[in-house]
């Protein structure tokens, strides 16, 4: 099922709806069309049991797609709730400064994901939760030193600046 979920979920970042339904029964196909093009059923219990997927208004363009599904994620870098609701409006916030914690070894241009910790339940437990995916510019080792550090720090502590943004716009991708 995950497999279908993960298909369901690359089909409709391309801009394709899809559907997914019991396999032993394909005259179900016809019925489930049928009610979305219009000649809806009477009642819901007459429509065969699937779940439909939504395409996306705007399919994601080939670099963004590339990086959300096509390359390896090596590590994560956890930042601040603020940021990870600054990242999903403008990409180019993501600074040393917002870093909290770092996890997985990677090198500069490689893919990791951009995640913000939450409490995931009632009892407050707090768990780490993907916002989006990205092409660092720095390595593990250089994010663990510049964490929490202002961008005027960054040269200073590395002995180069990159870039002031830990990973560019162009090398981003929302995922809330």
């Amino acid at each position: 099922m995950v497999t279908k979920l993960i298909a369901a979920e690359l089909a409709t970042a391309a801009g394709v709806h899809t559907v997914i339904t019991r396999g032993s029964e394909p005259e179900r196909v016809f019925d489930i069309i049928n009610f979305y093009e219009g000649e809806e059923k009477e009642t819901k219990s007459e429509v065969p049991l699937h779940t439909c997927f939504i395409a996306k208004p705007v399919p994601m363009v080939d670099r963004k797609w590339w990086i959300l599904h096509g390359i390896h994620t090596a590590g994560t870098v956890v930042v601040d709730e603020e940021s990870a609701s600054m990242l999903a409006k403008d990409p180019n916030v993501l600074s040393s400064s917002h870093i909290l914690r770092v996890d997985g070894q990677f090198v500069p241009n490689q893919g990791v994901c951009i995640a913000v910790e939450k409490p995931i339940n009632k009892n407050g437990e707090m768990g780490t939760v993907t916002v989006g995916k990205g092409l660092v510019n720095y390595s593990s080792k250089e994010l663990n030193r510049i964490k929490g550090c202002k961008e005027a720090m960054v040269s200073k502590l590395l002995g180069y600046c990159e870039s002031p943004l830990v990973v560019e716009k162009e090398n981003y991708v929302t995922l809330v």
